[in-house]
């Protein structure tokens, strides 16, 4: 049989840290989640840009009137792309050696996250990370938008125009 319906009084259990304030940790992670995705966002543009200039190179050597100053001008696109991924994830080099450099953006905002793994607030260290990580993400988008919408552009259209064949990534019917 089953037993008459019992009563409860229930009372909320602080189970966070004093001084912790569960909005503004929220806003905080909502925060992180938005510079995460620009940051993927603009390390997948970069790796598109490193396979289009390996299909262009193939392209130039089968285009009859590209121009050693055109080799040079994708050379030059392809030093750029490497130097903003270098500002974005730091000196990879001097890390694989152990030796000091200073951090890049995407080791920034990545640390930040690490307030994701706790229910108390961000650090002070943390919050500043999300903060100068964020600021200078700003400028690489910016300089991988140059990159690729005008720079990028530029060299494919004289490709085209020095007769290079079509290449992925291009519209179709392009050449």
């Amino acid at each position: 049989a089953v037993g008459d319906a019992q009563g409860f009084n229930l009372r909320a259990v602080q189970t966070l840290p004093a001084g912790s304030d569960p909005e503004k940790t929220s806003e905080f992670q909502v925060a992180y989640v938005a510079a995460a995705r620009r940051l993927e966002a603009v390390n997948e543009t970069l790796n598109a840009m490193d396979e289009r200039v390996q299909y262009l190179r193939k392209a130039m050597d089968e285009a009859p009137g590209a121009s050693a100053d055109l080799h040079l001008r994708l050379d030059e696109f392809a030093a750029d792309v490497d130097r903003v991924r270098t500002d974005l994830n730091g000196n990879q080099a001097q890390q694989a050696m152990s030796e000091f450099t200073a951090p890049g953006v995407a080791s920034r905002i990545r640390s930040a996250g690490a307030a994701l793994d706790t229910r108390v607030g961000p650090t002070r260290t943390q919050q500043d990370n999300l903060r100068m990580g964020t600021d200078a993400l700003g400028g690489i988008e910016s300089r991988v938008r140059e990159l690729r919408d005008v720079t990028l552009k530029g060299i494919e259209q004289a490709l085209s125009d020095a007769g290079a064949p079509w290449t992925p990534g291009q519209p179709v019917g392009a050449r």
